[in-house]
């Protein structure tokens, strides 16, 4: 009789802890990204032009940035900024492709406990990006460079180790195009597909922000 009781009381203390959480994220973040690898292009050169599917054979993007969220207090639904400078390298046997830029993203945050915390947003990127290719099976030595941007939706999972240092897992969909040009040669490039990624975080600043 005493252990459906000891269970209620159990669950009730963990749904109380839940339901007092607050959202508060004041966080700079790094991050390790596998973006996609796959691409179709279109290739205008002096001597041809070409169109197609292609992919890298690996990919890596590291991404420095930080998240800022506001919410009524007590609140966990709130709104999440978030603003990240990224460094991401493509490479197969003969080509290999650069891109330095920045993202913003916008979204909702929940705060499922005073540790755990899940997030949606939806990002725009903007950057340039240079692109490189020797020349092989009949196609042309490649050399150009020029603007690209990129949008994206995810969904990452936030872990607090400890009051300021967390560690944060998630995924999404990502596409991007870039406009290349360079040596009398232009290049279309369009990515798109799943993206994941692993990263850590840390709290400057724990205390939420009022809205009157």
């Amino acid at each position: 009789m005493m252990r459906p009781l000891v269970l209620v009381a159990m669950a009730w203390c963990c749904w109380s802890n839940v339901q007092g959480a607050e959202l508060v994220i004041r966080d700079l973040q790094a991050d390790i990204e596998l973006p996609p690898t796959k691409y179709s292009f279109q290739l205008n050169t002096p001597g041809g032009n070409r169109t197609g599917n292609d992919g890298f054979s690996s990919g890596s993007a590291l991404t420095l940035g930080g998240r800022y969220s506001v919410s009524r207090p007590g609140d966990a639904f709130g709104l999440v900024a978030g603003v990240d400078l990224e460094l991401a390298g493509y490479t197969d046997s003969y080509s290999d492709l650069l891109d330095v830029g920045g993202r913003a993203s916008l979204g909702a945050g929940y705060a499922v406990s005073d540790d755990w915390v899940l997030t949606l947003s939806a990002g725009y990127a903007l950057g340039e990006g240079k692109y490189s290719a020797n020349a092989s099976n009949g196609a042309p030595q490649v050399d150009v460079h020029g603007p690209y941007h990129g949008e994206d939706v995810r969904l990452d999972v936030l872990y607090h180790v400890t009051r300021t240092i967390g560690v944060t897992a998630g995924g999404g969909y990502w596409r991007d195009v870039h406009k290349l040009s360079g040596s009398g040669s232009s290049l279309q490039l369009q990515r798109s597909g799943l993206v994941v990624g692993i990263g850590v975080t840390w709290r400057f600043f724990s205390a939420p922000v009022r809205l009157e």
